[in-house]
């Protein structure tokens, strides 16, 4: 089970034992959970020192001032020691700010992150290309990181686990580690470039440590019958990506299909030919989760736990925490921190679960914390295996090949604090396309691919480019299959949608809010519609009014420059000027495609724009 979307964007909290006391602390500022350092080692660096190194790094920090940094005795980023994590905003105020770690002892870059408001942005320029960005990204590197020379594959040549979201505009780069011709995957150097070829995002990977013996105990061929004879994928319900519904309101998608999670083995030890899970662990070492109810022992507590089950049950997640990690969890916790998983009629739903602090004096239950899933579990259908886990097993091996690498175990974070320890290791594993196996169809599934199905293919030669790309990257229109289809005619369902997402991303709002109430302000759109909830927003936010008479919104009839002036004029009633401010050119019948919406939001981005500088 993939756990890198619990892994905070920035630093990751992790208590692996130290020298001196520490205590979690949530930073206002920035919303992260760090560990504030009684002390530290006479050979970090201090802040008077790693200030001046920040701004040698090149990275534009004039005009910004440090607002906020503090010493994190964490393991961030795969490092092994303690970083300087710092906020950085406008000296003159504005919305851009920067996210800026080093390593506490050397002062290297770890992480970087440029967070900027895009309505500031010019509304349409040029769009690097991806051989540009690839240079400067090299360039980044080369500066920020000038030992990694030699040491690093070709941008993207291998597949990470990373959970960076789809970019239509930006350009992401990795480059793993590479040591004596052997891959680590999971260590890498991140960069991603903006549009205008701008360093967003950097971070760093990378276990400064040993690393095990590169000389396999087994052959490749020895791994590959241990790996067919030992290794075995289960059923669970796992997220796919997400599928556009009327109107382009995305739902979360997940399918039955075969996948791994911590229990699972999926390696072959290339020391011991043992199969080995994502923690690190030879499958000799423990015994499989068994599957079932687990709230009997709960007491009163086991309603409420089972309240947001809805056709699913609980069972215990059993993982083996570094000592330091249960007397840190005990320490914070109060008692003994227990995770259970969810099940949808027997079958593990990834990522959905339930987190309980039980009182080690009566036993009695202090607490729980719900992880959200995907999908809630009474919105994930329930589907049925037609093929087995040997059938799977061949699916993947044709996507992927068995390859010698190095291995770091993954963390297993719960609970704001890694779980086992992390020592590289040496082994065998399938490489390549990152994915699961459907169940249903017995057809691989790509999440790459996924995220190269959400960069739209058919549009390059438009006239209108540039605008349909800001308006897909805004997120007002939706991507299937590499396809847009920018001169298909846009709905007033969709319109309105896409209006009440540009009031909030430009603060076009009204000096006062409408109550809608709880009722059907139109003939054809009932609670059950799946626009029902948009139009009581629209309605409280000014952008139509609704109805006391037998009256239809029409959501499905194409949109006309008449329709969408009349909803126009509701979004700028509280700005001046609103007349002058922007048009729909052409007859009032004229029916309006995604091209002539995507101008006319670039219209409404530059008005927000000369409006926030009065």
């Amino acid at each position: 089970m993939n756990r890198s979307l619990f892994i905070k964007s920035a630093t990751m909290l992790a208590i692996m034992g130290c020298n001196f006391s520490s205590v979690p602390a949530m930073n206002e500022k920035t919303g992260i959970v760090t560990t504030a350092l009684a002390a530290g080692p006479a050979s970090y660096l201090t802040e008077e020192q790693v200030i001046p190194l920040m701004k040698k790094i090149p990275i534009d920090t004039n005009g910004y001032i440090v607002e906020d940094i503090y010493l994190d005795e964490t393991i961030a980023f795969g490092q092994n020691g303690a970083v300087w994590t710092s906020y950085w905003v406008k000296e003159k105020g504005g919305n851009e700010s920067l996210y800026i770690d080093v390593d506490a002892k050397t002062g290297k870059l770890v992480q970087f992150t440029k967070s900027t408001d895009d309505q500031n942005k010019e509304a349409a320029v040029d769009i690097i290309s991806e051989e540009e960005a690839l240079k400067k990204a090299e360039a980044f590197i080369n500066t920020v990181a000038p030992e990694v020379q030699g040491h690093i594959s070709k941008a993207n040549e291998y597949q990470v686990d990373d959970s960076t979201p789809p970019q239509v505009m930006n350009h992401v780069f990795h480059f793993v580690r590479v040591e004596n011709e052997i891959p680590f995957l999971e260590n890498y150097l991140q960069v991603i470039v903006d549009s205008q070829g701008e360093i967003g995002t950097y971070s760093r990977k990378w276990y400064d440590g040993e690393l095990p013996s590169p000389v396999p105990a087994i052959s490749a061929e020895e791994a590959g019958r241990r790996w067919d004879e030992s290794v075995k994928p289960a059923l669970h319900y796992v997220y796919t990506g997400e599928q556009i519904g009327k109107y382009g309101f995305p739902q979360k998608k997940m399918i039955l299909a075969y996948a791994y999670d911590e229990k699972a083995p999926v390696f072959i030890d290339a020391m011991t030919n043992q199969p080995m899970t994502i923690l690190g662990e030879s499958i000799s070492q423990h015994s499989r989760i068994s599957i079932g109810t687990s709230t009997r022992t709960l007491g009163k507590e086991q309603k409420k736990l089972t309240d947001p089950d809805r056709q699913g049950e609980l069972y215990a997640i059993h993982l083996p925490p570094t000592e330091e990690s249960k007397k840190w969890l005990f320490k914070r916790n109060g008692g003994y921190y227990i995770s259970f998983g969810w099940l949808k009629q027997g079958i593990p739903v990834q990522n959905l679960e339930t987190g309980v602090t039980v009182d080690p004096v009566n036993g009695e239950v202090k607490g729980m914390h719900i992880f959200p899933a995907y999908q809630p579990l009474e919105m994930i259908q329930v589907q049925k295996a037609r093929i087995d886990e040997q059938k799977a097993k061949q699916v993947e091996k044709g996507n992927k090949e068995l390859r010698l690498t190095y291995f770091m175990p993954h963390s297993e974070w719960r609970n704001g604090t890694y779980l086992v320890s992390r020592e590289p290791k040496l082994v065998y594993r399938m490489v390549g396309d990152d994915g699961v196996v459907d169940a249903d169809s017995g057809k691989w599934v790509s999440y790459t691919a996924y995220k190269q199905s959400k960069i739209p293919k058919d549009i390059a030669v438009h006239p209108h480019y540039l605008e349909l790309l800001y308006a897909v990257k805004d997120g007002y229109f939706p991507v299937t299959n590499s396809k847009l289809d920018p001169d298909q005619p846009v709905t007033r369902g969709e319109f309105l949608r896409i209006l009440l997402k540009a009031q909030q991303s430009y603060d076009f709002f009204p000096d006062y809010y409408e109550v809608a109430g709880d009722e059907q302000f139109f003939t054809d759109i009932d609670k059950g519609h799946p626009l029902y909830e948009t139009v009581q927003d629209a309605i409280e936010r000014g952008l139509i009014q609704k109805t006391t008479s037998n009256k239809q919104f029409d959501p499905d009839r194409n949109l006309t420059n008449a329709g969408a002036n009349e909803m126009i004029a509701g979004l700028l009633q509280g700005n001046r000027e609103k007349k002058e401010a922007l048009s729909v050119a052409g007859q009032p019948t004229k029916i309006l495609t995604k091209a002539d919406v995507a101008r006319l939001l670039m219209e409404l981005k530059a008005y927000a724009k000369s409006i926030d500088k009065e």
